[in-house]
């Protein structure tokens, strides 16, 4: 059984008198690529900060291999916040070289070594003597990626990595996660970017107002099949209160213009007509699960 990375019991947080975050639980395992899903202010970055030892939470446990507010166990993780904040007139080379000496390592050698190879890992290498403000989003994150890998961490934060990359950009971030991951590189990844996240992720977590609704793996996720059927909403004129009182609660309203994609199981007596019934993509069934739609 691999041994456990991460570990959070009944964490709860708050700021001020608004509960941010409320009774997680969850374990991430050595060699996991583990996706926390949710869309904006569902508290994933909150939850980061708080493994990241940058915030302070009221209830509940956080252990880094085993271990509780351990210092020498937070030294083994990494983490990569986007959007990124890099110094636009310094080259990525004299970026890289000053992380490496913040890191602790003093002989000129090696700084040399691990610059080239934590760049030669994120595919950042040939554009190192460029000025960062030159660099487009995609070179700026595989930039602080290598940043990130200086101190040889075995787990890797990256928070929404995929905003703002461009379809060739994201599969070159993608593949990058493969090739590390293989080198034995445990990752956590927050997205609202489902479709990307479904191409790499081994397990996902799905949090929505601060609590963690649901966790299951890729095989579980292929294996479940729910409803999705296109209803015609041309020529009515219905307010999503309304929508509501039509289906069972249990199903997610998607509306989208003239149309409504409704996923899960319900008796068409609504009188609307059905434009087509079939099963739900993956993508579907994760905003299933998210319960995001009308409401």
């Amino acid at each position: 059984m691999n041994k456990r990375i991460l570990e959070i019991n009944e964490l709860s947080y708050s700021v001020g008198n608004k509960e941010i975050l409320k009774n997680i639980s969850l374990t991430i395992s050595e060699g996991d690529i583990f996706s926390l899903i949710g869309y904006n202010g569902a508290g994933k970055s909150s939850l980061i900060k708080l493994i990241l030892g940058v915030d302070k939470f009221g209830k509940g446990t956080i252990k880094l291999f085993g271990l509780e507010n351990d210092s020498n166990a937070r030294k083994k993780m990494g983490s990569v916040f986007f959007p990124l904040k890099t110094p636009p007139f310094k080259t990525g080379r004299e970026y890289l070289y000053e992380q490496v000496l913040l890191s602790g390592e003093k002989n000129k050698k090696i700084i040399r070594e691990k610059i080239e190879e934590t760049t030669v890992k994120t595919g950042s290498n040939g554009y190192l003597d460029k000025f960062i403000s030159t660099y487009s989003d995609g070179m700026k994150k595989r930039l602080m990626l290598a940043t990130a890998l200086v101190g040889d961490p075995e787990f890797l934060i990256l928070d929404e990595p995929f905003n703002g990359i461009d379809p060739e950009g994201m599969v070159q971030f993608r593949n990058i996660i493969f090739d590390l991951n293989k080198m034995g590189i445990t990752f956590l990844i927050t997205s609202h970017i489902i479709n990307e996240l479904l191409k790499f992720s081994k397990n996902f977590g799905v949090i929505s107002k601060g609590e963690i609704r649901e966790v299951f793996s890729k095989q579980e996720l292929d294996n479940t099949t729910i409803k999705k059927t296109i209803v015609d909403l041309s020529g009515f004129d219905i307010s999503n209160d309304k929508l509501l009182t039509l289906f069972p609660k249990s199903c997610v309203l998607i509306p989208f213009q003239d149309k409504l994609t409704v996923l899960g199981e319900f008796e068409n007596d609504t009188n609307l007509p059905i434009l087509n019934v079939c099963g739900a993509s993956a993508e579907d069934i994760v905003l299933y699960k998210l319960g995001k739609g009308v409401s």
